[in-house]
């Protein structure tokens, strides 16, 4: 599709061993034509599909980087307090 003034949606659900959020890359899987690559920006929800192991506790998936991706220092630490915690509260 030639980009211009048309657009489309795209809907798809992304499946993985274990939940997790990540970033995707649209891009042209063969390169006959002449696409730029893009990261799309936001994360997005992967269903997890494995069997959950209870033996460990959770560990991070995905983009080890994320946190990069905030440039606010108090933003990130909310984001990193809410990973380590899953909830943020006044005293939080």
């Amino acid at each position: 599709m030639t980009v211009g003034e048309i657009w489309i949606e795209v809907l798809f659900d992304l499946r993985g061993p274990h939940d997790e959020r990540l970033r995707v890359e649209v891009f042209h899987p063969k390169g006959i034509e002449q696409v730029a690559s893009c990261l799309v920006n936001g994360y997005f929800n992967v269903a997890g599909t494995g069997p959950r192991d209870t033996t460990t506790p959770d560990a991070p998936a995905g983009d080890q980087h994320w946190q990069e991706h905030f440039e606010d220092a108090a933003i990130r630490h909310v984001f990193l307090h809410l990973q380590q915690h899953s909830a943020v509260t006044e005293q939080s």
